[in-house]
């Protein structure tokens, strides 16, 4: 219908349609079937021992639904979302060098980029050993308000301790630094099997208390503690699995950091957790909030406040459902998991490159992957 220069969309009216009973529907489904067993054709058993139903209405329903923003935070930490503070894009930069990365920083700030994500590898990819090649790496990129999220291996001190000289040579006051060097000894020694310098794990936790008083002193805004699901996730753990671990390992850091003098919420305070999306879009989307609402509880139960049991959460899309003989179907399946993620109601996302299990991601990969999440927070709001 046109009206002036605006067109309006006709009423549609409902009234003609009789509500429709599950009975219905179910007698109606079995007819489709022709004969084949409802129950096995329709019920879907996932490995976390959750039978999917084939339908859900009002009466599936068995918790109230809660708001955002409100204790134990299971639909967000947040009451406005990301309206308040919106996800922050940290996509992971796959590079051989310092020079590499940092021009390949540089590229990806200007199109879409709003946090860096480096992840160091001693054996392969990116490695930053020398203080030069930090000051090379980040050479150019301002470092004030703009988050750094580092994952380092087994010298989380060593690691930030270098951090900071680039910062300070950059003019960056501490206090204004965002993201974090997320020491995880715990999840690197189950990746790799061991950690380097053939310590006990309580030198580990040492230096993560050294890096966490010192974010407590000077840059509250800063995570010195990473809690990190993939290692789990991609040797092929389930959801049930991946959190488990997930929460095991970060009672056992508030557990450590307390008997070296650090309170809960100081150390809830400064821990930024990383989990893995797979394929099964509401099960991602459940395993966002448990972990969300589970670890809330968990803060609160060992004498920590509200505010302290927010999470801090990063998504990252699955290695381990990538396709190297397909790869052209990972677009899909990125997208799909950074859906996942989303509705979940993550603080920032990594979404790979659709190339990522065949070859170094190019420009054009990683620029597709970046506008998944981009789309969703943008485009479909």
């Amino acid at each position: 219908m046109q009206q002036g220069n605006k067109t309006t969309a006709p009423e549609i009216d409902f009234g003609e349609f009789a509500p429709a009973t599950y009975a219905e529907w179910r007698e109606a489904a079995v007819a489709a079937l022709k004969g084949a067993d409802f129950d096995k054709k329709l019920f879907t058993k996932l490995v976390e021992g959750i039978t999917l139903h084939p339908i859900y209405n009002k009466w599936d329903e068995h918790s109230p639904v809660m708001p955002a923003g409100q204790f134990p935070y299971r639909r967000g930490t947040r009451a406005l979302g990301y309206m308040e503070k919106p996800c922050e894009i940290a996509q992971s930069i796959p590079a051989s060098s310092p020079e590499d990365f940092n021009a390949k920083l540089l590229h990806d700030l200007d199109r879409g980029l709003t946090a860096v994500n480096i992840q160091l590898n001693c054996k392969c990819g990116l490695k930053l050993r020398k203080q030069a090649d930090w000051d090379t790496a980040l050479k150019g990129v301002r470092l004030d308000g703009l988050p750094v999220y580092v994952t380092p291996g087994s010298c989380g001190l060593g690691t930030l301790s270098m951090f900071l000289n680039t910062c300070k040579a950059a003019g960056v006051k501490t206090a204004d630094l965002r993201g974090g060097v997320l020491y995880d000894p715990v999840g690197k020694a189950v990746m790799k099997g061991s950690l380097c310098g053939g310590k006990g794990i309580c030198a580990y936790y040492d230096q993560m208390a050294v890096m966490t008083k010192w974010a407590v002193a000077n840059a509250p805004g800063f995570q010195t503690i990473g809690v990190s699901g993939l290692p789990y996730a991609d040797s092929g753990a389930s959801a049930f699995e991946e959190v488990g671990a997930m929460l095991s390992t970060a009672v056992a850091y508030l557990r450590a950091m307390e008997e070296r003098g650090l309170s809960v919420d100081e150390t809830a305070a400064h821990m930024r957790f990383t989990v893995s999306i797979g394929a099964n879009l509401f099960l991602e989307i459940a395993k966002i909030r448990a972990l969300r609402e589970l670890w809330a509880i968990i803060v609160k139960e060992c004498g920590g406040s509200e505010e302290a049991a927010k999470i801090r959460l990063h998504a990252r899309t699955s290695f381990w459902t990538l396709s190297k003989v397909d790869p052209w179907v990972n677009l899909l399946r990125g997208s799909a998991q950074a859906f996942s993620a989303i509705m979940g109601g993550v603080d920032s996302i990594d979404v790979l490159p659709f190339d990522a299990a065949v070859r170094m991601p190019d420009d054009f990969s990683r620029r597709i992957a970046r506008n998944c999440p981009l789309i969703l927070l943008g485009e479909c709001n």
